[in-house]
């Protein structure tokens, strides 16, 4: 019996979180463009992580080669289940079928054992491609033993998709 959704003078309001199952489209202008589409994926499954880079979670996106791409990217990582620390990176790749691109890198260090930690990165996919683009979220470790989503977590991948402004 609380608000969570009214209607405002200048369009709706909405207090708490606001789940879209099948994306989100937006017809609205902002400070930096038109957004076209929200879409989200999660995993909260827990995934091994290795020397070579691992996907903890992917989505696949079209856009137009004049649009504008941002990835937000949450990682859940830990040691829970090791006596050792851990070290390595997490990096967005977008991958179509013309090219793979390293979108940004971010080191990665838990100094000791039984560590849970998130790790974020924002990035944006300027490359002016018009296709349908797979983007992951991947963990490599350098040293140490360690695992994405492990007791509980989820990492999420955000896909905001802009016109160009």
């Amino acid at each position: 019996n609380s608000k969570k959704f009214e209607t405002t003078s200048g369009g709706a309001k909405v207090t708490g979180y606001f789940n879209a199952t099948s994306g989100l489209q937006i017809n609205g202008d902002n400070a930096s463009g038109r957004i076209q589409q929200v879409v989200q994926a999660s995993n909260g499954s827990t995934v091994s992580i290795g020397t070579g880079y691992t996907n903890v979670t992917t989505l696949a996106v079209t856009h137009l080669n004049t649009e504008k791409v941002i990835i937000c990217a949450s990682c859940h990582l830990d040691t829970q289940s090791s006596n050792t620390g851990g070290q390595g990176d997490f990096r967005i790749l977008a991958t179509n079928t013309s090219q793979s691109a390293d979108l940004g890198a971010h080191s990665i260090l838990a100094e000791s054992s039984r560590l849970r930690w998130f790790n974020t990165m924002t990035v944006r996919d300027h490359r002016g491609i018009s296709s349908t683009t797979t983007y992951s979220l991947q963990v490599r470790k350098s040293n140490g033993s360690m695992t994405a989503n492990g007791g509980g977590g989820t990492s999420t991948l955000v896909i905001l998709r802009e016109n160009p402004s």
